[in-house]
């Protein structure tokens, strides 16, 4: 029996060679200051947050008892939205409301770190500078559990997925919200 030779066993090794490069010890400062910001103000927040994502939830709700969404009893907000649109909240909404909010800001915090690091790759200062300029909304976006995020992220997403779906998507979201419906001029040809 002959024996294998002993794996060498390396530690990885950094790559620091970013710091040379003043633009992006910059976009590092400014997405921290960012990140840091809305941190702060979420935690300070606390249990007062979800009020937008707690009326989604409550709609769809008051909805199946036979209730009227867009009049609902205390504490629910009114559901804003076309009444047509309510079933696209029924599958989050049949959770418990704490499981329910921990998945919902869990997803809008996961795919704005996803889409933020890919523009990253592509343009590090000018992604950091948007994430500085718009932490305060992001922040009350993520503090409320609006749908503004997701809407956002859905029409990143319509870039990277076939016309079809891409065009829904836009859609959806321009139903949801009147801030997408512009942002036809610059979905891919074919999903317009």
């Amino acid at each position: 029996r002959v024996a294998k030779p002993a794996r060498s066993v390396t530690s990885p090794t950094l790559d620091w060679s970013f710091l040379h490069d003043p633009r992006r010890v910059l976009a590092i400062l400014l997405i921290a200051l960012a990140g840091s910001a809305v941190t702060v103000f979420l935690v300070a927040r606390g249990e007062l947050a979800g009020a937008d994502a707690r009326a989604y939830w409550g709609a769809v709700r008051v909805w199946i008892d036979g209730g009227d969404p867009m009049n609902p009893p205390a504490p629910y907000m009114p559901y804003v939205y076309f009444p047509w649109t309510l079933p696209i909240f029924m599958p989050w909404a049949a959770l418990p409301w704490e499981i329910a909010w921990f998945l919902w800001r869990g997803v809008n915090v996961l795919l704005l770190i996803w889409t933020a690091h890919w523009a990253y790759r592509q343009h590090p200062l000018a992604t950091a500078v948007l994430l500085a300029f718009l932490a305060a909304p992001i922040a009350a976006t993520l503090d409320t559990g609006n749908i503004t995020l997701f809407a956002a992220l859905a029409v990143w997403a319509a870039h990277f997925v076939g016309p079809r779906v891409g065009g829904g998507l836009w859609a959806l979201t321009s139903v949801l919200k009147w801030f997408p419906a512009p942002l036809w001029l610059i979905l891919p040809p074919k999903a317009r």
